[in-house]
C-alpha cells in the first residue's frame, strides 16, 4: 500500500484524546490514528477534545473517520482526517507538534530531568 500522508506524524504524543477513546496512536496536522473501545464507521464526523497532558491546554477538533481496523481485544486502530481547521485549531495543533518535535529530539537524559 502506498504512504498517503503528506504531514509527519508524531507517535505515542504527549497529548490526551477525552472520551471513550483509548489514546491517541499518531498524529498529524492532517489527522490522527486513534486506538479506541468505540464502534464508528468510516465516513462518520466525530468532535475530539485534546488536551496537553503538560499544561492541561485543551481544544476541541472535528475530524472525519476514514479508515477502521479492528486489532484485537475490542479495540479499533480508527484513522481521523481534521476538518474545519481555523487558524486556532491550526495554531494550537502546530505548537502542540512543534512541542512534540522537540522533545522526540531531546537526548534521553533530558527525558529524564523532566
Amino acid at each position: 500500500m502506498t504512504e498517503q500522508r503528506r504531514e509527519t506524524r508524531f507517535e505515542d504524543p504527549e497529548i490526551n484524546v477525552v472520551g471513550d477513546l483509548a489514546a491517541i496512536y499518531n498524529i498529524s496536522m492532517g489527522g490522527m490514528c486513534i486506538v479506541s473501545t468505540e464502534s464508528v464507521k468510516v465516513g462518520w464526523y466525530r468532535s475530539f477534545t485534546l488536551t496537553d497532558r503538560r499544561s492541561g491546554m485543551s481544544c476541541e477538533f472535528s475530524g472525519q473517520v476514514r479508515w477502521v481496523t479492528p486489532v484485537g481485544a475490542g479495540l479499533t486502530r480508527i484513522g481521523v482526517q481534521w476538518v474545519n481547521l481555523n487558524p486556532e485549531k491550526y495554531n494550537w495543533l502546530a505548537f502542540q507538534l512543534r512541542a512534540q518535535k522537540l522533545r522526540v529530539a531531546a537526548p534521553a537524559s533530558e527525558h529524564a530531568a523532566t
